[in-house]
């Protein structure tokens, strides 16, 4: 595709469409950039005025790109000054610009392109087409999914950490456990679903959201127990309502039945001493 071959029409609000024109145009002279690709909310189309721009730029195998110094390039060259860049994976970057719009963007060569971003990408520009995208893609999806077993031995582990975190007073600890129990469960719900809370919004049936929502705690120890032992009961009693909808169905195994069984006694014991 030709550097001129531009969309004819742009996503997002007025302000996203100014930066995608820009970027896009700015990766279109770029000679390592073989795609510049929009995704998430923005791509999907039901995104708001504050959403973020989620950004993937296919790059030749042999480029070498360091995300700070490229990010600090391409700010400067569509005229925008970052209030802050913060590396994440070693290939990506979040952005927050001066004027508090904000983006991430990752660089990566074909063959390591995610599979989270096929269901609402959006190629604005690129020597590649779609097809060549989706294939490599799909080729990865098969070694980043996990198992749904060992996503439920995942959260019970999660569970498990909860309550260790309760016992010791690390607030803390317990609801990043417990954050970390919602990202499984979402995936173990939705397993061909766009990862994020916004997908599973988007996609989840109304129970399974509702079943979820019951895993979310405050900071305070009494909300926290709430919430893990709203996890709990899912994962014992109510996994077949909350993966209705993923085929496979995982089972709890005997040994994790019984450390689920384990926590819900621990709880009670510390509930009634105090």
């Amino acid at each position: 595709m030709d550097p001129s071959d531009m969309p004819t029409s742009w996503p997002g609000s007025a302000e996203h469409q100014r930066l995608l024109r820009a970027m896009t145009a700015y990766h279109a002279w770029q000679p390592w950039a073989l795609a510049f690709i929009v995704f998430g909310s923005v791509g999907r189309g039901n995104w708001h005025a504050d959403s973020d721009l989620d950004l993937d730029v296919v790059i030749a195998d042999d480029a070498q790109i360091e995300p700070v110094a490229e990010i600090m390039r391409l700010c400067e060259a569509i005229g925008e000054q970052p209030a802050l860049i913060a590396p994440r994976s070693g290939d990506d970057g979040e952005v927050v610009l001066a004027s508090l719009a904000d983006f991430s963007i990752r660089y990566h060569p074909m063959a390591a392109t995610s599979p989270n971003i096929l269901s609402s990408m959006q190629v604005l520009w690129g020597r590649l087409t779609e097809e060549q995208i989706r294939a490599a893609g799909l080729a990865n999806a098969q070694y980043e999914a996990q198992e749904p077993a060992t996503l439920l031995a995942l959260c019970v582990r999660a569970a498990l950490y909860v309550s260790k975190s309760l016992a010791r007073g690390r607030l803390w600890s317990a609801l990043a456990s417990l954050e970390e129990a919602r990202d499984l469960l979402m995936e173990l719900a939705m397993p061909d679903a766009e990862r994020g809370m916004q997908a599973f919004e988007q996609a989840a049936p109304p129970e399974t959201q509702a079943l979820l929502a019951r895993i979310v705690a405050t900071w305070d120890a009494a909300s926290v127990r709430a919430a893990l032992l709203a996890l709990c009961d899912l994962l014992s009693t109510r996994l077949d309502a909350f993966t209705a909808s993923s085929d496979g169905q995982p089972r709890l195994t005997p040994g994790e039945a019984d450390a689920l069984d384990a926590i819900r006694a621990r709880l009670s014991a510390s509930s009634s001493g105090e």
